[in-house]
């Protein structure tokens, strides 16, 4: 369970400054047009509460048992990341008209680095 409340944890504070602070003027920018006024963030913690399940049972616990590398544990969340981001994104070029390819090039590098970060932030602690 403490491994589990770390991922979490760690994707949401991450994901938070991500958004919020550094590239939120990007997202608006691109997206501004399509978004509400009013974020529901509720709507949002499924995808967290799974991601992190996921994070906990694909990289995790077989690094626990392979005594994997911190490179590997990274290497692994990143290739996660990148699956789940781009499974979102891919989907949006085919659901929103518009979707921009600059977009999900800096969505597919973030969900990479931020679970392989994630990943390597939970191995640690």
């Amino acid at each position: 369970m403490y491994d589990y409340l770390i991922i979490l944890a760690s994707l949401l504070a991450l994901d938070v400054l991500w958004l919020a602070y550094v590239m939120g003027d990007f997202y608006k920018k691109r997206l501004g047009h399509i978004m509400p006024e009013k974020i529901n963030l509720a709507l949002a913690i499924p995808f967290y509460l799974i991601f992190s399940f996921a994070i906990l049972v694909f990289i995790i616990w077989p690094a626990s048992i392979y005594s994997h590398s911190y490179l590997t544990v990274f290497l692994r969340g990143g290739l996660l990341g990148l699956a789940a981001y781009a499974a979102y994104d891919f989907t949006n070029h085919v659901t929103v008209r518009g979707w921009s390819w600059s977009l999900t090039a800096v969505d597919l590098l973030w969900g990479s680095c931020m679970t392989g970060l994630v990943a390597l932030i939970a191995t640690l602690l």
